[in-house]
């Protein structure tokens, strides 16, 4: 299974400002799919160092935003209106579980921050 690598312990990093991280966030939602992480970077309105780059990702990864797929590619995967339709399902109030994110295509594989994510992410699937 790929991963997303972010290496932010050997690179120079820099803490990115609130407008930085969300012209990232809005650029990958706009363009989710279609582009490699050297691609993404190479591709955005306004240029900043590789270090701050990773940083931002490593945030909208583990915030469970964005995914990889087989391929390499960076989607977004932040669905708020899926967490509409479920909050209010018996299930969920029982057990408290807000899930935030599906794929943006079914077709796509996503790889998930960690393990408790994508099983809950796949109960909430099976469910739908």
């Amino acid at each position: 299974m790929e991963q997303l690598k972010f290496n932010v312990g050997e690179i120079i990093t820099r803490s990115p400002r609130l407008e930085t991280i969300i012209m990232v966030e809005k650029f990958i939602k706009e363009n989710s799919g279609e582009f490699k992480k050297t691609d993404l970077f190479n591709n955005l309105p306004k240029k900043m160092m590789w270090g701050t780059f990773n940083i931002i990702l490593k945030y909208l990864y583990e915030n469970n935003k964005i995914g990889i797929d087989k391929e390499g590619y960076i989607i977004y995967i932040w669905n708020p209106e899926l967490i509409k339709r479920l909050i209010n399902r018996k299930r969920y109030k029982q057990k408290k579980i807000l899930i935030s994110m599906r794929p943006v295509r079914p077709a796509d594989v996503v790889i998930f921050a960690d393990e408790k994510t994508e099983d809950a992410f796949n109960s909430i699937s099976e469910d739908s």
